[in-house]
C-alpha cells in the first residue's frame, strides 16, 4: 500500500500536488477494494460448487428412497392420542400419520393395499430397536384401509418427492 503522506514535487502548484495525491490514494483504496471483491467472490464460489455437490448428493439420496417397499404395518390409537410424539406435535389417532424410524421426519408417504390408498406423514419414531420394514399408522389409516379390525397387515410404501 502506498504512502498517504502528500507527496512533495518541486515546480509543482499545490492544487495540483493535491490532486495527484488525491488520485495516487484512489488508486490505493480502488485496487484494495477489487482485490477484497475478487477474493469474496472466489469465496462465493467456492461455497456455491460446495452447495451444489450438496444438492446433487440429496437428489440422490431422494430419488433413492424414492421407490416402492413393502411394509409390516400395526395401527395404534385411543391409548396413545394426545400425547406427544417424537416430532413435538400432539398424536392425533384420526390424522393421517405414520410412525417410522428408517424415513426422515414430515417425509410423505402413499400407503396402499389392494382396496384403497392413503397418502400420510411421518411425524413420530417407533421404540428403538425396531427392525426396518415396520411402521405403525394412526388409527384413521387402519380404519380407512379396512384392516383395523385385524391389527396388522402388509402395506405398499411408496415415498413421495
Amino acid at each position: 500500500m502506498r504512502s498517504t503522506r502528500l507527496p512533495f514535487l518541486l515546480g509543482a502548484s499545490a492544487a495540483y500536488c493535491l490532486l495527484l495525491w488525491v488520485a495516487w490514494t484512489q488508486e490505493d483504496e480502488s485496487a484494495a477494494r477489487v482485490a477484497q471483491a475478487q477474493a469474496g467472490l472466489q469465496a462465493q464460489t467456492i461455497r456455491a460448487r460446495a452447495l451444489e455437490a450438496q444438492v446433487v448428493e440429496l437428489q440422490a439420496r431422494i430419488a433413492a428412497m424414492h421407490r416402492a417397499y413393502t411394509v409390516s404395518a400395526t395401527w395404534y390409537g385411543r391409548p396413545y392420542h394426545g400425547r406427544l410424539a417424537s416430532s413435538g406435535e400432539r398424536f392425533d389417532r384420526e390424522a393421517r400419520t405414520i410412525a417410522c424410524n428408517w424415513l426422515p421426519m414430515y417425509s410423505r408417504v402413499l400407503l396402499s393395499n389392494d382396496i384403497c390408498a392413503v397418502i400420510a406423514t411421518v411425524n413420530d419414531h417407533m421404540p428403538t430397536g425396531t427392525p426396518s420394514g415396520k411402521i405403525d399408522v394412526s388409527e384413521r389409516i387402519a380404519r380407512e384401509m379396512g384392516w383395523q379390525s385385524r391389527g396388522r397387515t402388509t402395506l405398499r410404501l411408496e415415498v413421495l418427492p
